[in-house]
């Protein structure tokens, strides 16, 4: 015995195809993903935000040993109650390298999370670590201690 199509199913094959066809002639934007990504990291609101409280970029500096003029370091500090995040920002080309060092507290994980980015990325004993090739754009650090408790950078354009 036939069974006849169920509208249902008629109606999800033509939503599907429908979006289908949205996602090829007015596609979303960019700035659309970032600010839903930043939305989504608002579920976490009880973790402590670390404050940008230096960027070299901002403030003209050049680092120690780097030669002036369109330098590819960038440092970074970042200031939380009882944590403080450096970070020193190597650019190549389109893609950077980052060396960090979080002081106070137990860093128990690191998770770097970006546009299109969430990696866990090894720390050692005094909370140093290191990531490479990573891609232009914006970028936020997650620092876990052994308790639980996190703390979250803001966001920076590396």
């Amino acid at each position: 015995m036939d069974q006849a199509p169920r509208p249902d199913r008629e109606h999800d094959a033509l939503l599907a195809r429908l979006g289908e066809i949205v996602d090829v002639v007015d596609p979303v934007p960019e700035p659309i993903y970032q600010m839903a990504y930043g939305a989504y990291a608002l579920r976490d609101l009880d973790a402590e935000l670390a404050r940008l409280v230096d960027d070299s970029a901002l403030d003209g500096a050049v680092p120690a040993g780097v030669r002036s003029g369109g330098s590819d370091v960038r440092t970074l500090s970042f200031q939380g109650r009882d944590v403080t995040i450096e970070l020193q920002v190597t650019r190549h080309a389109e893609r950077r390298s980052v060396l960090g060092e979080v002081v106070g507290g137990e860093v128990a994980e690191i998770r770097l999370e970006g546009s299109r980015l969430a990696e866990a990325v090894a720390v050692d004993d005094l909370g140093r670590f290191s990531v490479d090739d990573l891609p232009s754009g914006p970028v936020r650090l997650r620092i876990a201690d052994g308790t639980g408790t996190q703390v979250v950078t803001d966001w920076v354009a590396l």
